[in-house]
C-alpha cells in the first residue's frame, strides 16, 4: 500500500513538471500561465469484515473509494514587454522596435554614413547630416563636417575658413600654386600675391626643394654653416654632416666656396692646389732657396701655372737697388748677383728650373744632378746665366733678400714676380714713390713692416709652403697683376727643411 502510494506521488510530480515552460524573450510579451494538471486520487484503505462464530470464514464488504487529489493552481502570467518608438533614448537595439539604438537613441536604420548621426535636434530617430562646422565623433579630425554628409576639407566646395576649394585656412591643407590665397600660410609655397606662387630661389622662403632659405636644392647657392641640409651639394662648404652644413677642413677633399678655391684632399702646395686649398699663383715662384754650404748654394724657382713661361727676360738678384737696371744704374757688389736667363730659356707647366750660385760639379757634387743653369761660364755641365755675379757672388747665411723680376729691356720700371727675405730685413727692398723717366713705383710694404722667412741653418733649405701667397697683397703694388710682392709673411709662407731638393717638390705634409 505505502509503495501505491509513492508511485502516485511521483505520477503527480512527473505531470507537475512536464507543464513547467523554459523562460524566453516571450514571456516579457505577457503570456498567460496555464493552469497546473489535477493530482491522482489516493486510494482507499481495504474493508474488513466481522467476524463470525461459524466455522465457515465470512468475508468483509469493500473498502470506501480514495479522494481525487485536487487540481493544480494555474501560474501566474509574465509581465508584458512595450518596444520603444524611434527617437527615444535607448541603450540597446532590443529595446527598439527597430532593433537599431544609435547615439543613444532608437533609429530607423544603422545610420554609419560620414557625418550622420540619429541625435540631431528636431530630427532624432532618422539618420541626418550633422550640421555644418559640428563633428562630435571627431570623424574629419581637426576638419568639422559640412553640413552634408561630408567634411569640409574634402568636398570640393569652398567652405567657410578656406581660401580655396578644399585648401588654405587655418584647418584645410595648403594651397597648391595659383590657388586663391589670403596669406602666405595659404600656400604650399609660402608665397601669397593674391594666388599662391610658385618657389623660387630670391623670395626669402624656405621653398621648393630648398634645404634652407633661398639656398640648397636646386639654387645656385650653397647653405651657410648650420643650415639643412641633404647632401655636401647643398652647402658652400660642400660638408653635411647630420643634416647639417659643416665647416669645410682644407684637405677633406671638398671645395668651401667661402675660403678655397681647390681642396684635393691634401696639404701639397706643388700640385696644382696650394696647401692653404687655394689655387696656386698665376705667375712664377722662387720656390726653394739654399745658402750653405757655398758649393750648394741655389736658387730654385716654380712654375705653378698650366703652361710653359719664356723666361728671356726674367732675371735675379739679392740686393735692394736692382730696379736701378732700367737706367744702368743696378750694380751689384762682388759679393751680390743681378743674373739674366739666357736666351729662349723656359720653365714648362708645373716644372722647375734650379739656378746654382757656383758651378754645375759643385752642384752635383752636393745633390747628385745637374742645375739647370750655373754662374760658372767654365762650367759645361749647365748652361751659364747671363749679367753681373762673380766666382765670390752668392747669398748671405744670416739675412739676405731675393728678388725674381721681368724687364721687357725699354720700361722705365721693372715688375716683380716673386720675392724672399730672410734672416732679418736689414737689406729689404722698397721701391716706393721712386719715379725713373715718366714712371713712378707704387707702394712696397716699408722694409721696418715686412716679415722676414727663418734664417737657413746649416745644410738646410728654405721651401715655399704656400704656392698660392695668401699673405700677400693683391692689389696696389709693384708686382704681376698689381700684387706687392714685399707684403708677403715669410714666417708663414717659407718653412725650413733639412737638405734641399733641387728641382722637385718637398716631401709631402712638410708645410703646415
Amino acid at each position: 500500500m505505502r509503495k501505491a502510494r509513492y508511485v502516485a506521488l511521483l505520477g503527480v510530480w512527473v505531470l507537475a513538471l512536464a507543464s513547467c515552460r523554459t523562460y524566453n524573450e516571450d514571456l516579457l510579451k505577457g503570456t498567460v500561465g496555464a493552469g497546473g494538471v489535477g493530482g491522482n486520487g489516493v486510494a482507499g484503505n481495504m474493508g474488513q469484515g466481522a467476524a463470525s462464530n461459524s466455522s465457515s470464514t465470512a468475508h468483509g464488504g469493500g473498502g470506501s473509494g480514495g479522494v481525487g487529489g485536487a487540481g493544480g493552481v494555474g501560474g501566474v502570467g509574465g509581465v508584458g514587454g512595450v518596444a520603444l518608438s524611434n527617437g527615444q533614448p535607448c541603450t540597446r537595439g532590443s529595446e527598439c522596435e527597430s532593433t537599431q539604438c544609435v547615439d543613444e537613441v532608437c533609429c530607423l536604420d544603422a545610420c554609419d554614413s560620414l557625418c550622420s548621426s540619429c541625435n540631431v535636434a528636431g530630427n532624432a530617430g532618422v539618420c541626418t547630416p550633422i550640421p555644418d562646422g559640428s563633428d562630435p565623433d571627431v570623424e574629419c579630425g581637426a576638419d568639422s563636417c559640412n553640413g552634408e554628409g561630408g567634411c569640409r576639407c574634402t568636398d570640393g566646395k569652398l567652405s567657410t575658413g578656406e581660401s580655396a576649394a578644399d585648401c588654405g585656412g587655418a584647418v584645410c591643407p595648403a594651397c597648391a600654386d595659383g590657388k586663391t590665397c589670403n596669406m602666405a600660410s595659404d600656400c604650399l609655397s609660402g608665397v601669397c600675391s593674391t594666388t599662391c606662387q610658385p618657389p623660387s630661389c630670391t623670395d626669402l622662403v624656405q621653398n621648393g626643394d630648398e634645404t634652407a632659405v633661398d639656398c640648397g636644392g636646386s639654387c645656385p647657392d650653397g647653405c651657410p654653416n648650420g643650415s639643412g641640409c641633404k647632401d655636401g651639394k647643398d652647402c658652400l662648404s660642400q660638408v653635411c654632416m647630420a643634416a647639417t652644413c659643416q665647416p669645410g677642413a682644407c684637405g677633406d677633399g671638398f671645395v668651401n666656396t667661402a675660403t678655397e678655391t681647390c681642396d684635393d684632399g691634401n696639404n701639397d702646395s706643388f700640385d696644382g692646389c696650394s696647401a692653404g686649398c687655394l689655387l696656386p699663383s698665376s705667375h712664377l715662384l722662387l720656390s726653394e732657396v739654399v745658402v750653405a754650404p757655398t758649393g750648394a748654394e741655389m736658387v730654385e724657382i716654380y712654375n705653378p701655372t698650366n703652361n710653359a713661361v719664356p723666361l728671356d727676360d726674367h732675371y735675379i738678384a739679392d740686393f735692394n737697388t736692382y730696379y736701378a737696371i732700367t737706367t744702368g744704374g743696378a750694380i751689384p757688389s762682388s759679393a751680390d748677383f743681378l743674373a739674366r736667363f739666357p736666351a729662349n730659356s723656359s720653365v714648362g707647366a708645373g716644372g722647375f728650373v734650379v739656378v746654382s750660385l757656383e758651378s754645375a760639379a759643385t752642384f752635383k757634387a752636393a745633390y747628385g744632378k745637374d742645375p739647370s743653369f750655373d754662374f760658372d761660364p767654365n762650367d759645361n755641365g749647365a748652361p751659364v746665366m747671363l749679367g753681373s755675379f762673380g766666382a765670390s757672388s752668392g747669398l748671405t747665411n744670416t739675412g739676405e733678400m731675393v728678388v725674381l723680376f721681368q724687364w721687357d729691356g725699354s720700361s722705365d720700371l721693372v715688375s716683380d714676380i716673386d720675392y724672399l727675405v730672410y734672416g732679418n730685413t736689414a737689406n729689404a727692398a722698397d721701391k716706393t714713390g721712386i719715379t725713373v723717366g715718366q714712371s713712378t713705383y707704387k707702394n712696397d710694404t716699408p722694409a721696418v713692416n715686412q716679415v722676414a722667412s727663418k734664417k737657413p741653418e746649416a745644410n738646410k733649405s728654405i721651401h715655399r709652403c704656400d704656392t698660392a701667397e695668401a699673405s700677400e697683397t693683391t692689389s696696389g703694388g709693384n708686382g704681376q697683376s698689381g700684387h706687392d710682392e714685399t707684403s708677403e709673411n715669410g714666417l708663414s709662407a717659407w718653412t725650413l727643411t733639412a737638405g734641399g731638393s733641387p728641382a722637385a717638390a718637398p716631401a709631402k705634409n712638410l708645410c703646415p
